[in-house]
Formats: structure tokens, sequence, C-alpha cells
């Protein structure tokens, strides 16, 4: 192309010949498939089949830990101060399942939809996997402005126990902040990220705490089932299950 400068001699290329970026795909689709799947701690083989796919991606965001009467659990690495489940990332409204949570954690889909979670005052808060998929496991209160919710722990009571309602940890020398998170009713259903927009409750004055009632769960099998005529944003309907 320029005058003087003699060209290259003629070199063979293969547009399929991979490179970083198929290397990666492929390692993504191999994890997904579960190839390779090893662990000396026979964690894989104890997971549930319906997230033993996800160990990989699990295992390089946190740790595996035994905890007593819970058995084995993961605890998420790295996590800003103040995360807690259900905090990273938003709420989409669907008509056949209400609303249903758009993980922005890159482990997110597994923890969010399977299992439960708990919290430790030693180590924070850890998800144990379950086999029943749902559109979100939470427990839900409103107030005239706010939306908040908190991740259901065992036995299907909130992580936190609140506005009366039932926990796994409750009582006065208890923040139940930790576990439930408060958005303004304007930002609920919106695709701003919730931890960007969520309101810390202890800054929310007496009247406007007093005012949050708690949406209990509705007797419904402990799956996720369609809901109804759910449609549009209006505040959560009265169930746990999403």
């Amino acid at each position: 192309a320029y005058r003087g400068i003699i060209p290259e001699d003629a070199r063979a290329f293969s547009s399929y010949a991979s490179d970083d970026f198929d290397r990666w795909v492929a390692s993504r689709e191999a994890s997904f498939r579960g190839d390779e799947l090893v662990a000396d701690d026979g964690t894989v083989e104890a997971l549930p089949d319906e997230v033993r796919p996800y160990y990989r991606e699990l295992s390089a965001y946190g740790s595996w830990v035994d905890v007593p009467t819970y058995g084995r659990v993961w605890y998420p690495d790295a996590v800003e101060a103040g995360w807690r489940p259900y905090s990273v990332g938003f709420w989409r409204t669907y008509p056949a399942w209400g609303s249903f949570w758009i993980g922005g954690d890159p482990w997110g889909w597994p923890t969010h939809h399977y299992g439960h979670w708990g919290f430790s005052f030693s180590f924070g808060w850890y998800w144990r996997p379950a086999t029943v998929w749902g559109p979100a496991w939470v427990s839900w209160a409103v107030a005239p402005g706010f939306v908040s919710w908190c991740p259901l722990g065992r036995h299907g009571v909130p992580v936190f126990g609140h506005f009366g309602v039932r926990g796994r940890h409750a009582g006065s020398h208890v923040d139940p902040w930790r576990g439930w998170t408060v958005v303004p009713r304007n930002h609920f259903g919106q695709p701003t990220p919730v931890h960007r927009v969520a309101v810390d409750g202890n800054r929310l004055g007496p009247s406007e705490r007093g005012s949050f009632a708690v949406r209990r769960p509705v007797a419904v099998p402990d799956r996720a089932v369609p809901r109804a005529n759910a449609g549009g944003l209006a505040v959560p309907r009265p169930s746990s299950r999403g």
C-alpha cells in the first residue's frame, strides 16, 4: 500500500483459531455442563442436582463451611459492608410469578432462587442450597411510600424478625435492619440497582417505622407456582414465596 515498501510474505490465517475470549466461553460452557467438577471435600457430591452446575462459580466467589445443625453452607467473600441478600439487583414484575428478583451479584442466580439464607454474628450471611426454585424467597413489609423485604431463613421465616413477625434473630439487642431492605415505593420495580436507592431503616422516623405492615405468607405448597392475575407494579401480594 506504500511506495517503496516490500509487502510481507503471505501468511495463513484461520478465523476459527481460538483466542482468549473463545477460551473463556469454553470454560463457562464447561462449568455449566459440570465438566471437571472435582472437590476433595465432597461438596459437589453433596449439592442438589439443581445447583451443582454452579459449584465452580460459587467456589470462586465464596467459601464452603460446615455449620452445626445446618450442614454444608456457602459464605460469599469480599462483599461490601452492609451487604445482605436481595440487595444487589432489582425487582421485576411478571404476570405469572409476581415479583421476580434479578440479581447483580455474579453468583446471584442459584443463591437467590434456590435454598435459603442464614446469618451468623461471627461470619455474616451464608446460603444453604436446596432443590426448589422460586422467583424469590423473601418476606414482605409495606408502608406508605416504602417497600421492604427480608430473606427467608430456615423453616420459611424471615432471618430477622421485625414488625411483630417471628424470625431467626429477634429481640431488643438485634438490629433488624441488617436483614430488612427498604426502598422508596417509586423505585420498586425499576431497573435501578436496589443498593443505590435503599434507605437505612434506622434513619426513618418513628411514625414511618411504625407504619410498616408485614405481608405474611399464604398457605401454599412449599414450591414456586404461577400466580394468577398478578400484573403491573402493584405492592407485592401477601406471599413470602416471591
